[in-house]
């Protein structure tokens, strides 16, 4: 299997990995916020999996699909949102993943599916998503690890240590943080979950016992 190949399956698998750890949690979300586009999209996954909920899918400016207005400010909503029953399917907004176009505490769920935070502005990205959360929300998030494959993929990657993720998320003040660590064929995925805040509300969000590993193969 080429290095490409073997890259697109594992990527393919860490969102799968992090879809199915939704389903560890009593989840009745009104906003959920994705780092990325991916999981945003995949006919199985966030508008599924929360039919209910707004969802917004925030990629850094250029890389994304832009429906928004200067500033930051939704068009999607903007123009439809006083539609009696108006859903979009996902809203997308272009912003940096370190000044996010969200109210402090207004968010229920973050996912972050293949974010390389460097370790230059690790701590800023998780201050970020931190702020936008409501105290016991959730976050999710996968990153290849320092053990992936040196290919051209990753040839100018700053890959982070599951160590030094978790006491970024203390600094951060996130709790209960779970890491587990996966070999996808070449890559290394550090897989995330914590949640916002020192103290859970109970409203939303009721965690079963733990996330369980669960290996998994590229071949």
């Amino acid at each position: 299997m080429s290095a490409s190949a073997s890259l697109g399956v594992a990527t393919k698998l860490a969102q799968q990995e992090l879809l199915e750890r939704l389903d560890h949690f009593s989840l009745a979300p009104k906003l959920v916020v994705e780092i990325g586009s991916a999981l945003a999209t995949r006919p199985d996954g966030l508008r599924q999996k929360f039919p209910r909920a707004r969802i917004v899918a925030v990629t850094e400016p250029g890389e994304g699909r832009a429906v928004v207005r200067r500033g930051g400010r939704l068009s999607l909503r903007a123009l439809f949102g006083k539609l009696p029953g108006f859903r979009a399917q996902v809203e997308h907004v272009e912003a940096p993943s370190v000044n996010l176009p969200f109210a402090d505490a207004s968010v229920d769920v973050v996912v972050a599916d293949c974010l390389l935070a460097g370790s230059d502005r690790l701590d800023a990205v998780l201050a970020e998503v931190g702020r936008i959360l409501r105290p016991g929300a959730l976050f999710l998030w996968n990153t290849p690890g320092p053990g992936s494959r040196r290919d051209q993929a990753y040839a100018r990657t700053d890959f982070i240590d599951m160590h030094d993720i978790g006491s970024a998320l203390g600094r951060a003040g996130f709790a209960e943080p779970v890491l587990d660590v996966d070999r996808l064929g070449d890559v290394e995925v550090i897989q995330v979950a914590a949640f916002a805040g020192a103290q859970a509300s109970g409203e939303i969000f009721v965690a079963v016992d733990s996330i369980g590993r669960r290996s998994r193969t590229s071949s």
